[in-house]
């Protein structure tokens, strides 16, 4: 998490009387909210628990109370814009990945469609860890995609300088895979055409 001393102990003091009491409902809270995006299917249910639990946190600091008189129907409001902002973001990595594919439009031609199969299929054999941090970090415009990348780095535990290096290394091991998946898939069309036409030529 990345609240503040003061805002964490804010967080504390509006979920119980004392302290003993608000750590068990933090706890108890905490766990609901994995539950809640791992039933969902998220990718990181333990970053978007501490990303809700963070925004909650800031709101209080901010001025904002909780009103409901179970403290956990707060925090759910809060995790569902988290999620449906996760999923946004996902689809803008996967939009911003595609640039690998030429900015090709899919279903508007067979090469088109060819090139971002392939791409789906090299994403897909990358361990995942590779494939997250592809797909995470083209997430964000301007400053927000400069922050997204300095969190991803300090989460991998690496400068930004090196966090680049790896992504250029990726990014040229999925060209080259795509490169390798189209030039097979159109051995295998040319393939099927030639039977084909030699069948067609038997018939007559």
């Amino acid at each position: 998490m990345s609240l503040s001393p003061e805002a964490f102990e804010k967080l504390l003091a509006a979920l119980g009387p004392g302290r003993e009491q608000a750590g068990e409902t933090y706890e108890r809270i905490r766990q609901r909210l994995l539950r809640f995006f791992e039933w969902r299917r998220a990718d990181c249910p333990e970053d978007l628990t501490d990303r809700t639990i963070d925004r909650v946190g800031k709101r209080l600091e901010d001025g904002d109370t909780i009103r409901a008189s179970d403290p956990a129907v707060y925090f759910y409001g809060v995790a569902k814009n988290v999620l449906k902002e996760h999923w946004s973001e996902k689809r803008r990595g996967m939009l911003a990945v595609s640039r690998l594919a030429e900015h090709v439009p899919a279903g508007s031609d067979p090469e088109s469609e060819r090139r971002f199969r392939c791409l789906e299929e090299c994403l897909e054999a990358l361990p995942l860890a590779d494939r997250d941090l592809v797909l995470g970090y083209y997430v964000g415009r301007g400053i927000g995609k400069i922050e997204n990348r300095r969190r991803i780095a300090a989460k991998l535990g690496v400068d930004p300088n090196n966090l680049r290096i790896r992504m250029h290394r990726l990014r040229a091991r999925l060209e080259e895979c795509i490169e390798r998946c189209i030039r097979s898939s159109s051995r295998r069309n040319g393939s099927k055409s030639m039977h084909t036409m030699s069948g067609k030529d038997g018939g007559v």
